[in-house]
């Protein structure tokens, strides 16, 4: 039975739209354009701000 939604596949295009829009970016631009795009969602924010706020590192180097 074919599943109606395939996660694999939406993650790989998910990853293949991440890449195209960070082509060229640098690693200190690439971090500051992902934190921006997170700030833009107030789910993903309040998370972000908690994160910084109890000082959970992150791999980015921003924040």
């Amino acid at each position: 039975m074919k599943k109606a939604f395939d996660c694999v596949l939406m993650k790989h295009k998910i990853q293949a739209r991440q890449r195209a829009r960070l082509k060229g970016f640098s690693a200190v631009e690439e971090s500051r354009f992902i934190q921006a795009s997170i700030l833009k969602d107030d789910a993903l924010a309040r998370i972000w701000k908690a994160a910084v706020r109890t000082k959970v590192p992150t791999n980015s180097g921003v924040g």
